[in-house]
């Protein structure tokens, strides 16, 4: 999914160039395709392109309310996940403005942030296509971007 962010459908002039393109990371392999996508647009619209990955850190409890799994681990994947792609794209793609950006917290609260401190022009994300339980019990980061909601 593509979807403008909220300043750039406002009736206005597109955003300057200065105005990045923001490409939304999982870690998946469908996530990643979304690169090229946005490198795409980057050239186009002569913006910078930020490549932007969420690490969960609010751990879920286990029945004895202690924290579960190594969310202080996931920061660190998330990292090392975003300098590998930074790294990618500049080697392959010198003529693009490229960075890269990890953020904490819940995945939708934290990219409609991220929209609005970088002021975006555009947000690229990709869709699991979860449905009925699985997307009632994960939700969709997708649908509460587009909604602009956390």
């Amino acid at each position: 999914m593509v979807a403008p962010a909220e300043s750039a459908t406002s009736g206005s002039a597109l955003p300057t160039s200065s105005h990045p393109i923001l490409v939304a990371l999982d870690g998946s392999g469908l996530s990643a395709r979304a690169i090229p996508v946005g490198l795409r647009l980057a050239r186009k619209r002569g913006a910078p392109l930020l490549l932007v990955r969420v690490a969960q850190l609010d751990p879920p409890p286990d029945m004895f309310g202690f924290p579960v799994g190594d969310y202080l681990g996931e920061r660190d994947i998330a990292a090392e996940y975003v300098t590998r792609a930074v790294t990618k794209v500049k080697a392959d793609h010198p003529d693009v403005d490229v960075s890269g950006e990890v953020l904490s917290g819940a995945p939708s609260r934290s990219l409609l942030e991220a929209q609005e401190e970088n002021s975006s022009q555009l947000t690229i994300v990709t869709s699991h296509g979860r449905s009925g339980l699985a997307r009632m019990i994960r939700g969709s980061v997708t649908e509460d971007l587009l909604r602009g909601t956390s």
